[in-house]
């Protein structure tokens, strides 16, 4: 019978002996970590596989990629910047790429920069121009501008001060140079530059900006298109500091007067052409004309110029273009306020 009830009893899932020997085998509960075991128990499933148990002390086979990976977490450790001694660590011919690459980026912002701020011109010509502002609105809106654009020079500014400084540690390094502490020899020149460029008039810091110069002469064109624009300098009110500057003739150099009538045809310019090697302007038919038959260079048409060149280095200008077309509006308008002022006399 008690066979017999032995055969009866539900199946155990592990036997006596096993259980018996556990202790054996096995570590007790206290000595390890939950596991899946526990994690089974709790959603009512069975005793789990051995197979997916692991028990501390026991490692499982790593895989080949799992291998690789320690090996790149101790290559990373190798690599990281130590923080705390980033100061003793000299920079060595290896970072001359490195600086190089860097001064290029700040020199490569600060041209792109500078070559998008003409339609800052364009924008203040227009609003100097059209009719629909008030004498005192065209001149708030002009003035805003002006100090947008002064704004983007002093950026560009900071710029060059930035490729400039590691461009000087990049040739001290390239000559042989120690540079241990290269984070406090950037920065303070960073300051040192910058505190130059504060110190400046605003003469100092505008009058011979290329771009500051075209923004001028855009809103000096559309306000007096028969007159040529004076010497910058003389736009610009006059500081102290200044008096060093009287003597520089860089500084009296006024903006590009420019000529709107074809120095061919001396009629306004049509789909103007200008020309790269000294900048002069001609209408599209008449240039052409001027080189039919002959593919070489010819000396520049325009007066009192000595320089010469081919048809191929004149190219297209529609900058030009769109001041002609204002130009010739802004003359057809005075013609018709004149032509009315005389009706009403």
């Amino acid at each position: 019978m008690a066979r017999a009830a032995r055969r009866t009893r539900p199946a155990r899932t592990q036997a006596e002996s096993d259980i018996e020997e556990e202790p054996e085998t096995q570590p007790s509960q206290d000595e390890r970590q939950p596991s899946a075991k526990g994690k089974n128990a709790r959603r009512g499933g069975g005793r789990p596989n051995a197979s997916r148990m692991q028990v501390d002390g026991e490692d499982e086979p790593k895989t080949e990629a799992a291998k690789d990976e320690d090996e790149d977490d101790d290559d990373d450790e190798n690599d990281r910047i130590d923080v705390a001694n980033f100061y003793n660590q000299p920079l060595t011919k290896e970072d001359l790429p490195r600086l190089k690459g860097l001064a290029g980026d700040w020199g490569t912002m600060h041209d792109n920069i500078a070559n998008r701020t003409g339609f800052i011109a364009e924008l203040a010509a227009s609003i100097a121009d059209l009719d629909v502002f008030s004498r005192e609105d065209s001149e708030k809106g002009v003035e805003a501008l002006e100090m947008i654009m002064r704004d983007i020079v002093d950026v560009g500014a900071e710029m060059k001060a930035n490729e400039q400084v590691l461009d000087s540690i990049y040739q001290d390094l390239a000559r042989g140079e120690v540079i241990n502490e290269a984070v406090n020899r950037y920065t303070a020149g960073i300051h040192s530059g910058l505190m130059e460029y504060e110190q400046k008039t605003t003469r100092q810091k505008y009058v011979k900006n290329p771009q500051y110069i075209q923004f001028k002469q855009s809103i000096w064109d559309a306000q007096n298109p028969d007159t040529p624009m004076p010497a910058l300098s003389e736009l610009v009110p006059k500081e102290d500091g200044d008096d060093s500057d009287d003597d520089d003739d860089e500084i009296e150099v006024g903006g590009v007067t420019q000529d709107f009538k074809c120095p061919l045809s001396l009629m306004p310019l049509q789909d103007p052409w200008t020309s790269s090697v000294c900048g002069h302007s001609f209408s599209g038919d008449a240039i052409r004309d001027y080189f039919r038959g002959n593919h070489g260079a010819k000396k520049c048409p325009a007066a009192g110029c000595n320089r010469s060149f081919t048809l191929a280095q004149c190219k297209a200008d529609a900058d030009l273009a769109k001041k002609v077309k204002g130009v010739l509006r802004r003359q057809q308008r005075r013609a018709d306020d004149s032509d009315a002022d005389e009706v009403v006399d």
